[in-house]
């Protein structure tokens, strides 16, 4: 096993944290076209969050003629579908507890998914069949990465950081790699990125708030891996929801506009990356920024709060621009495989498309008509996943396409 050295920043989680039917709206406000492969749209334990739609189970697909869901809308009702024949995306035939939330999806590729999420909860999917994958603690997990399909790292709390290696079957086993071994703190940690060479994984922690006391997040490190790691603080406290890496810089998004770059990152030294300097861009909000991805050709995306978009494309001035999306919902995830080939996922549902030009609403149905919350969205080989609130959805007629990169 490679030596590695593990370094926890903070982060704030947020509380709790084909074909279209003609209702789908769509905008025009940015227009930039950009080469590259398409996944485009084919010619917490918690209760899960979301919301019940319907009375009598009367879907809102069923008022598409109406006038509240004709024109440009941004109604999350209006994009529910009658069945998986006429969703954009569907949910899938999991082995999940609907009253957990899963909170982030990753793989190595299209055959091996993983989600995570609310109560230890592990699922595994193998091109065919979603699988529970057990765990010896039920502690939450917020975020993960997948090196391999024989190398990945799911990541809950201080307490709770496990290492699983192997074939997936009675020979994957976990090392705990935890910071602390009791529960003296449970903050959660949803951002997570590995150094290009995959020796160094960086992972955003957080504060926990419990009656009477607040406990800070903090920087840790952690050399090797053995079954009795040894930590060490490394100081400073950051407050952060996601990262992004061109391979180079460090991109890191989080509470109260957070938005920094650290170039050259991964140049430095792991024990001078404590003192790497960060320079704050602006986002042009106040909101909190949840999810970050950049391309090859220089475009950094970002999303967060009350359906805000940012892209940053270069230039001398350090500053995002604004990106009018048809949807004022909070935004959890962004994914895709090009400027010009994006996925956005949010609460009640919403996963919305941009292919260059415009952005459109993915119809989507789960059993039960509800609008789950989403939190996390990845693809590969022309498949993309949207997890959240006791769902997992899939793009309906996938197309084929490479990866790309992001996080969840």
């Amino acid at each position: 096993m490679n030596r590695r050295v593990l370094f926890l920043s903070t982060l704030v989680m947020a509380a709790s944290s084909a074909h279209l039917v003609s209702a789908c709206a769509e905008s025009n406000d940015v227009a930039d076209s950009h080469d590259g492969a398409s996944t485009a749209l084919p010619s917490e334990a918690t209760e899960a969050g979301g919301e019940a739609i319907g009375d009598g189970g009367l879907l809102p697909s069923d008022a598409a003629t109406d006038a509240a869901c004709s024109g440009d809308v941004t109604e999350p009702t209006c994009f529910v579908a009658k069945d998986c024949a006429s969703a954009t995306f569907c949910a899938e035939n999991a082995d999940l507890d609907s009253r957990y939330t899963l909170f982030a999806v990753r793989g190595s590729s299209k055959n091996d998914v993983w989600t995570v999420g609310a109560g230890g909860t592990i699922l595994h999917y193998d091109g065919s069949t979603w699988s529970p994958v057990p765990i010896e603690r039920r502690e939450s997990l917020y975020s993960l990465w997948v090196t391999s399909p024989n190398d990945v790292w799911f990541i809950g709390s201080g307490t709770a950081i496990w290492h699983g290696t192997g074939p997936l079957g009675t020979d994957f086993t976990f090392a705990g790699a935890a910071i602390r071994p009791t529960p003296s703190y449970n903050a959660p940690f949803p951002a997570a990125w590995m150094s290009p060479d995959q020796t160094i994984l960086m992972v955003g922690g957080g504060t926990f708030w419990q009656p009477g006391a607040t406990v800070p997040g903090s920087i840790w490190a952690l050399s090797g891996m053995s079954t009795k790691p040894t930590w060490t603080s490394a100081g400073n406290t950051v407050m952060m929801d996601a990262f992004w890496s061109n391979g180079t810089d460090l991109w890191r998004v989080g509470p109260k506009a957070l938005a920094q770059r650290s170039l050259g990152f991964w140049s430095l030294a792991p024990t001078a990356m404590r003192n790497a300097a960060w320079q704050q861009l602006d986002p042009q909000t106040s909101v909190e920024l949840t999810s970050i991805i950049g391309f090859s050709d220089g475009n950094v995306w970002t999303v967060g709060k009350q359906g805000t978009v940012r892209r940053y494309s270069g230039g001398p001035i350090p500053r995002f621009d604004i990106v009018p999306v048809p949807t004022d919902v909070d935004l959890s995830g962004i994914w895709g495989t090009s400027s010009n080939d994006l996925w956005v996922v949010g609460d009640r549902a919403t996963i919305l498309h941009w292919d260059g030009q415009r952005w459109t609403h993915a119809p989507t149905f789960v059993p039960g008509h509800s609008l789950p919350d989403l939190h996390g969205v990845w693809g590969s080989g022309g498949d993309v996943w949207a997890v959240g609130a006791g769902a997992i959805l899939r793009l309906q007629h996938p197309t084929q396409s490479d990866a790309g990169g992001g996080v969840q």
